[in-house]
């Protein structure tokens, strides 16, 4: 079984809003500067915006809420690193976007922990690593990726983030579309 098939048996899609369209991909990679990995175009348009177990936010280009979209959202985060990096306040261990083997934000919990890729090798983002940084500390977990086998992993129980809440992922884990907005 292929990781989608994995991540879809245990995390029915719902109806995807904001998925995107396959065409769309070569203008966002453009503008972040990197081809994305394969697996992540995956998961965006089979599953869309929205929040694994109203914990994990995978960041989507196509979102149409700007605390979704991976381009604002996490360009942000860039800028917290570097922040860090440069005030010599925190070890990171990896450098970030667009160095060689940077951190590229890909998701956010609801604790404030981070998900990244880590770009290496750079030419071929469908091997990159992923590494989840706990919110506001120092602690640093690494899974050899993909990301979608990731996910899978850990929604199965495969796998254990050690700063995820004990409770995550719920029996019967669900992805929920954001609320549609007011008229």
């Amino acid at each position: 079984m292929g990781d989608l098939e994995a991540l879809v048996s245990t995390l029915p899609p719902p109806t995807p809003v904001d998925r995107g369209k396959p065409d769309g991909w070569a203008a966002v990679d453009a503008s972040i500067g990197t081809r994305l990995p394969t697996d992540y175009k995956r998961f965006i348009e089979t599953y869309g915006t929205g929040t694994i177990d109203d914990f994990v936010t995978v960041l989507n280009p196509f979102a149409t809420v700007s605390h979704f979209r991976l381009d604002d959202y996490g360009r942000r985060m860039l800028e917290v690193l570097r922040e860090l990096r440069s005030g010599g306040t925190e070890q990171l261990p990896h450098p970030v976007f667009p160095e060689a083997g940077g951190l590229l934000p890909w998701g956010v919990t609801s604790d404030g922990d981070w998900g990244y890729w880590i770009t290496d090798p750079p030419e071929d983002p469908d091997r990159w690593a992923v590494a989840i940084n706990i919110g506001r500390g120092p602690d640093w977990y690494r899974h050899p990726g993909p990301l979608l086998r990731f996910l899978a992993e850990v929604l199965n129980k495969e796998i254990r983030v050690p700063f995820f809440p004990d409770d995550f992922p719920a029996e019967g884990a669900n992805f929920t579309p954001p609320p549609a907005p007011s008229p």
